[in-house]
Parts: structure tokens; sequence; C-alpha cells
């Protein structure tokens, strides 16, 4: 379940009415956060069920999932605000920028910790007219399009890639112009892993959990990625201050809060986009792409396996890829069910 910003705001807000008063910018100005003993207050709290739904009775409490993503959410959006607050602290306070990100990480744990695991449904690849939503609202000068205009060149390349490739929203953003190549024969992609890099300033570094691959580049994502690289990414201040390919709007490599804040925007602003719609639903709708084109193809089990695990970044043994399948799974598997019936109902009938 996705909650907007906005609804965390107003689940915060009658939490914190009912213990002492909270001012949850002050706490963020100062670093102080929360004691230990405030986030055991608020995390009980976030365990009932609003007045609204309760009819004020604050024993009655919600389930385990709602009680799961509340706690996240939670987490996530008092993280997005302090990490607003840690970037404008100025370079010379260092220790304090340190101690306001050591005071961060211990609620980001706190608030979080054994939990009750709730039970999800599989995440699956979006359908066919998601995807036309999606890539029409990404297409540069779409009347869709909920992107600065300055910025929507940029963004359609990062989110065509991760469209068509299926790759990790951390593995894009740790793309170097040397990892390019969209010139010759053979134009492709070489996804890096790289780890505590000292020329990537930013706070929270992107992280793959892949193995390094190349990866082809078609017609579309090398016509998208020239028109970034060659002619708008110059346009930005500071450009040539970093190698990363994805840059901000001050020339420093983009971060994985700007990524979420693209899909939050992208799901405000297009009617018809899922409701928790992130990378990892293009992720999981790649695989199902790649499914469809092992059926047709007519691939082996072990053949699909290998190239599934080279494509995505998986271990040649790995066997992630089936979690990545389960919309594929669910209709082929309803199209045997229905095949099944045709000949039991036919066999009957005679």
């Amino acid at each position: 379940m996705y909650l907007s910003m906005q609804a965390v705001a107003i689940m915060l807000e009658w939490a914190w009415k009912r213990e002492p008063r909270i001012d949850l910018q002050e706490r963020l100005g100062t670093g102080i956060l929360f004691e230990a003993a405030e986030i055991h207050s608020l995390r009980r709290e976030l365990r009932l069920k609003l007045p609204a739904s309760s009819g004020g009775e604050d024993a009655v409490t919600v389930g385990s999932g709602h009680y799961y993503n509340r706690c996240h959410a939670v987490r996530d959006y008092v993280t997005w605000h302090a990490e607003n607050v840690l970037r404008r602290i100025p370079t010379r306070e260092h220790g304090r920028a340190v101690e306001h990100r050591r005071r961060l990480e211990d609620f980001r744990v706190s608030m979080v910790a054994n939990l009750p695991s709730p039970r999800t449904k599989a995440r699956e690849g979006v359908d066919e007219e998601v995807q036309r939503l999606f890539l029409e609202a990404i297409r540069p000068g779409s009347p869709t399009n909920p992107f600065q205009a300055q910025h929507q060149a940029r963004n359609y390349a990062l989110l065509l890639l991760y469209f068509l490739l299926g790759v990790r929203r951390a593995e894009a953003l740790k793309v170097k112009g040397e990892d390019l190549y969209l010139t010759g024969a053979e134009p492709k992609i070489r996804i890096v892993v790289r780890v505590d890099e000292i020329d990537d300033p930013r706070r929270v570094e992107p992280r793959a959990k892949t193995q390094g691959r190349d990866l082809p580049l078609g017609p579309a994502l090398v016509e998208a990625l020239r028109e970034w690289v060659v002619v708008h990414r110059k346009t930005y201040p500071g450009h040539k201050k970093t190698p990363f390919v994805f840059i901000n709007r001050m020339g420093g490599p983009l971060s994985l809060e700007a990524v979420n804040d693209m899909f939050e925007l992208l799901r405000r602003r297009v009617d018809g986009l899922p409701a928790d719609f992130t990378t990892h639903h293009l992720r999981h709708t790649a695989n199902d792409r790649l499914s469809d084109l092992a059926d047709e193809e007519g691939w082996g089990e072990g053949e699909e396996k290998q190239r599934r695990n080279y494509t995505f970044g998986w271990t040649k043994t790995s066997n992630q890829g089936e979690a990545y399948q389960a919309r594929s799974t669910r209709r082929k598997a309803a199209a045997a069910s229905l095949r099944m019936q045709k000949r039991s109902w036919e066999g009957q009938a005679k």
C-alpha cells in the first residue's frame, strides 16, 4: 500500500496530538529528532486505528500489514525531510552533519525494527495500458508530461532506461560517461558495480545489488541518451564537475530521492498509473516481456534462465528471476486452466 506524503503528515499530526506535542520542523532543525521513548510511543500510536475509522475506540488496532506500511511510510517521510536539512548544512560544519546523520540512521533503524512481517501480494509487471500511459507521460513535450521542460530530456532518457532494460534504480544512477557506447555498430551500456567511490558526493550512495554486465542499446534508447548527453546535459550549470551521466540542476549526480520524487509526481499527475508505481514495477514488466519473447522464440528452460540471469544481473545459478515472473506465470496458468476446462467439458459432452 502506498501512502502519500500528505497522508503521512495527517497521520503524524493525529498521533502526536495524543502525546506531548512534537514539532517536527523544530526537531529537524536541531538534529535531535526523537528519543527512544518517543519512537516507542509513536509506534504504539501507529498501531491504533485512526478515530475516523474506529469510532473513537482506541483499543482497536490495524492489521500487521497496515502497521508495517505505516511505520515504513513515517520512516521515509522523516528521512526525506531530514535529508533536505542535511543538504543545507554548510561544509564547514562537518561535525554537525555527521551527528545529524548518526541520529537519522538511529531513527531509521528503530522506527522499523522487529515489525511483524506483512503478508503482501507479489509485485507484478504492469499491463499494456499502464505502459502506454507511462511512455506518453515521459515523452518530452507530451501534454501529460508532469516534469519541468528543462528536465524532460534527462528524465526521458533515465526513465526509458528503467523501462526498456529493467535495470535497478541505483544501477542507472551509477552510470558514468565512460560506460556509454552510443556510436558504432553495437551501441551498449556497461553496468559497473561501484561502491564507496571517492568521486561520489551523494550522502546516500546508490548501491547496486546485482552483477556487472554489458547491455545492448536499441535505437530508441540510443536516441534518447544521445539527446540528453550531447545536447541537454551541457546546459546544466556545473555539468563538468561529475562523471556521472544523470545529474541534478546544479551539476551534481542525481540522487535516489530525486528518482523517488519523479515517480511520486507521475503517480500524482498521471491518471491510470498504479498508486505504488516505482522503478521496480518497470523491472518486473521487463521480465514479463522477456518471458513472452522466450515463448515466442521457443527457448528451452535452461536457455531462458541463463539469458534472464545475465540480463537482470543475477548470478548464473540464481533462481531470483522466478520472483519477477508473477504476472507472466499467472497469465500462463490461466490459459492452461481454460484449455483444461475446455478439454474436460468437451470430453463430458460427447
